[in-house]
Parts: C-alpha cells; sequence; structure tokens
C-alpha cells in the first residue's frame, strides 16, 4: 500500500508510474482485504486501499492498466462491502476514495466503457449524488457527468441588457490565494469575473455551476500546477471548457512548473503568463491585454511559450541557409571553425557525435508522430 501512495502523479517519472506487476500485485492485496477482513486475517484497511487505487488513478498510464485488471469491478465491491463487526472501517472514506477512483479512471474512454456495462455501479453513483458527505457526492456527480449521464441542462443566453461573459478563473485550491489577486487585477481593468468561492448560489451543485460557468464564459484562465493536473475536479473544467470551443488562457501559478501528461496534451503550444513571484504584477498586464483581444504580447506583457514536457514540442524546421551565417559549429563542446579544420578536434569523436545526434532526430521523429496520434484521439474524443 505504501508503493501505491509513492505512485501515480508525474506522467514522464519512472519512480512515479507503476508497471503492470505492481498494480497487479496491488489489487490482489485489495481484493483479499476485503474477503480476510471478515475472518480477522488482513493486517490492511479497506478504506486505505482505496486511497492506494485513488493514487494510482491520477496517472494516465495507471488507469489503464487498472482498468484491464479488473480494478473497477474491485471498486464497486468496495462501495457495496459490508465491513464485519470490529472492522477497522471508515465508510465516508471507502466511498469517497473509492469514487474518486472510479472518476479519475473514466476519463479515459477504455474504461467508460468498463462502467457503462456495469448497471448496478452505475445505480449506486446516482446514489451517491445526494448523500450527507460532500467530497462522495462531488465525486460521484464528476464521475456521471464525465460519462454523459448527468442530467444538465445548458445555461440559457444572456438576456438582453445583462453584463454579458465573463472570465472563468480554473484553478486548484492550494494557489486560491494567488488567484485572488488575479482576480482583483481583471476586475480592476473591468472583466467580470466569474470565481467558484463567490459565484456558486444558485446551482444545484457545484458541478452544475462550473458547468454553466464554462459556458456562459468568453474566456477560461487555467492556473497550471502539480495540484491542478492531479484534481479530477480541475481536469473535467479544462476538457469541458475546450468542448464547448472557450478560449482557454494558461497562467503559471507554481514556479517553474511545466504541464505533462493530459494537461500538456490539451493545453499543446499556446502561450501563458507566469504569475509567480515578482513576476506577478508585470505578466498580469500581458493577461489583460490579452483578455481584451489585444493577443499576447512581448515586453511587459510576460508571455512565454507553453513547452510541454510530455510529449515534446516538434522542432522548428531550419533552411540551408539557416546554417551559412554560422561561423562555428559546436557538437558536445567540439568546436570546429567553419572556414577550416580545427587541427585539435578528433575527427573520429565527431563522427561518433554526430551518429548521435542522427540518433536523437530519429527519436524525435518518433515521439513527434506519437504525439501526433494522441492530438488525433483528443480531437476525435471532443468532436
Amino acid at each position: 500500500m505504501a508503493v501505491a501512495c509513492l505512485v501515480g502523479h508525474e506522467e514522464n517519472n519512472p519512480h512515479v508510474k507503476a508497471d503492470s506487476r505492481t498494480i497487479a500485485v496491488i489489487l490482489k492485496h485489495f481484493d483479499l482485504t476485503m474477503r480476510d477482513a471478515c475472518s480477522g486475517k488482513t493486517s490492511y484497511v479497506v478504506w486505505k486501499m482505496c486511497m492506494s487505487i485513488s493514487k494510482l488513478a491520477v496517472n494516465d498510464t495507471n488507469k489503464a492498466t487498472i482498468g484491464q485488471m479488473g480494478g473497477i469491478p474491485l471498486l464497486f465491491r468496495a462501495m457495496t462491502w459490508d465491513p464485519p463487526e470490529g472492522a477497522d472501517d471508515d465508510y465516508d472514506l471507502r466511498m469517497s476514495y473509492a469514487i474518486t477512483s472510479i472518476w479519475n479512471l473514466a476519463f479515459l474512454p477504455q474504461n467508460q466503457a468498463i462502467i457503462k456495462a456495469m448497471p448496478d455501479l452505475l445505480a449506486k453513483l446516482e446514489e451517491q449524488r445526494w448523500v450527507v458527505s460532500k467530497a462522495v457526492r462531488a465525486a460521484a456527480s464528476g464521475a456521471l457527468f464525465l460519462l454523459g449521464l448527468h442530467a444538465h441542462q445548458a445555461s440559457p443566453a444572456p438576456k438582453q441588457g445583462s453584463k454579458g461573459p465573463h472570465v472563468m478563473l480554473s484553478y486548484c485550491w492550494a494557489e486560491q490565494e494567488l488567484i485572488k489577486r488575479v482576480k482583483t487585477s481583471l476586475i480592476g481593468a473591468g472583466f467580470q469575473v466569474w470565481m467558484d468561492i463567490d459565484d456558486m448560489q444558485g446551482h444545484a451543485s457545484t458541478l452544475e455551476a462550473m458547468a454553466h460557468a464554462v459556458e456562459n464564459a468568453s474566456h477560461v484562465v487555467v492556473a497550471l500546477s502539480n495540484g491542478y493536473k492531479e484534481s479530477p475536479n480541475c481536469r473535467l473544467e479544462a476538457e469541458y471548457a475546450l468542448q464547448k470551443n472557450k478560449r482557454v488562457i494558461p497562467i503559471v501559478v507554481q514556479p517553474d512548473y511545466r504541464p505533462d501528461g493530459w494537461l500538456g496534451i490539451v493545453l499543446g503550444a499556446k502561450l501563458y503568463y507566469d504569475l509567480t513571484g515578482s513576476k506577478f504584477e508585470d505578466n498580469v498586464r500581458g493577461l489583460i491585454k490579452d483578455l481584451r483581444g489585444g493577443g499576447p504580447s512581448g515586453g511587459g506583457g510576460g508571455v512565454s511559450p507553453l513547452v510541454v514536457t510530455s510529449p515534446p514540442a516538434p522542432l522548428t524546421p531550419r533552411k540551408a541557409n539557416d546554417y551559412a551565417s554560422v561561423g562555428v559549429v559546436s557538437i558536445r563542446g567540439v568546436s570546429m571553425s567553419a572556414g577550416g579544420s580545427s587541427g585539435s578536434a578528433d575527427l573520429s569523436q565527431v563522427l561518433g557525435e554526430l551518429a548521435i545526434v542522427k540518433q536523437q532526430q530519429a527519436e524525435m521523429r518518433q515521439e513527434m508522430q506519437e504525439m501526433k496520434r494522441l492530438l488525433q484521439e483528443v480531437l476525435g474524443r471532443l468532436s
């Protein structure tokens, strides 16, 4: 269980992405825990095993493996499990972690198919939309919305004379104080701004409020951080904004953060505004100009290209004459003058380095093809 709590977060980090054997072992212990709790033979706790699965299910590779290895029926068993007398159990935590796991897993179409083929699970999710626990209600509603089974009435068109569309702030609660500063700056510039802490009234649920906020937005400002990437609620907001063809503007709210995994794919090559630390005042002015339709700007705007760590951004092709003006060619520290031989450079070393570069270029071309395939898959899902 400790292993499961350590894995599952960063898409590109091999230390936090479990292989199939690790997941198989964890799921086996999950099954045995529910079986053996009745006889008192296990030292594991069911709700803690559900927590472990919820950590694993953050990573998209793990999502696929858990679905393939029967994790979804096991989670349903945990949701309907009747603990024996004296068992160490916390019902609300068990339900919250199990349903959050289902919600996370449902971001993959193949897992959606498994869930939709289990009518008893769907009925249980619908039942949990109305329970007392806010965390359980939110997870159940999120899963059903993602599955297309949550009854949602589209927002009506704005009435004549109303304030019109707003700018929606989509963020993880850990960055709330910084987002409040963003909201204050945007309101000061004359924008109508939607932020969940102030604009949730009048909606049947948090999910309804989110859906209406996206539908009535002119722009959705997405606050990039690791917490945003790991939150199923944030992912739902970002993907719903793209589905509704809203203009998404990324802002970085975690120092040196670069999106990967699903967040990197969704944002692609968009430009972002870094609002961390001392950069805030200068860069928020660029954000305001962008929202006004002036487009991304350099200088005081603080706009930068969004460097996606997974998959890699495509290389910019060079023309032959781009190299004509280069006086010195450097290959991993081995310099040769374009005008003649350096005498000190070892030819075999240079040829070896060139071979390595060619291999890296071939690998990059393969990665670019994979990126195109992933983007086509995402666009197909959103169409």
